[in-house]
């Protein structure tokens, strides 16, 4: 089993800080989901579909940056395809207790507030993980 592998498996609780990149994941971010998302290691094949194998009550906290906002039901929040695909992806490995919050509006807003805010959520879902 490759070491990214056996780390991610080791783990309980993960955090992934991202910034979005033209509408999703970095491209790291990308080769290193296909490093863990291997199959007999964290999902599995059935005659009814794939499970996952990660489903012992694991969290995801997702912090993600972004110079326009993609929350208001628009076009943005249409092609934020990053959001997507990172819920998809640890659902599918039966990672469910999944939370993002967005450092968004970078380029459009005060980007102090924006910040302010953000490290506010972060606080707030750092005592929750802590916690469970």
């Amino acid at each position: 089993m490759g070491e990214i592998l056996q780390q991610f498996k080791s783990a309980n609780t993960y955090i992934i800080v991202l910034p979005l990149h033209n509408f999703n994941i970095p491209s790291k971010l990308k080769d290193y989901m296909d490093n863990i998302m291997i199959a007999r290691e964290t999902f599995k094949y059935t005659e009814t579909g794939s499970v996952g194998l990660l489903n012992d009550g694991r969290k995801m906290l997702v912090i993600q940056a972004s110079g326009s906002i993609y929350t208001n039901d628009d076009w943005y929040t249409e092609v934020d395809y990053s959001h997507k695909y990172l819920k998809s992806m640890f659902n599918f490995l039966g990672i469910e207790d999944f939370q993002t919050i967005r450092a968004q509006g970078t380029a459009l807003l005060d980007q102090n507030e924006v910040l302010q805010k953000a490290y506010k959520e972060v606080e707030e879902a750092a005592s929750r993980l802590a916690t469970k």
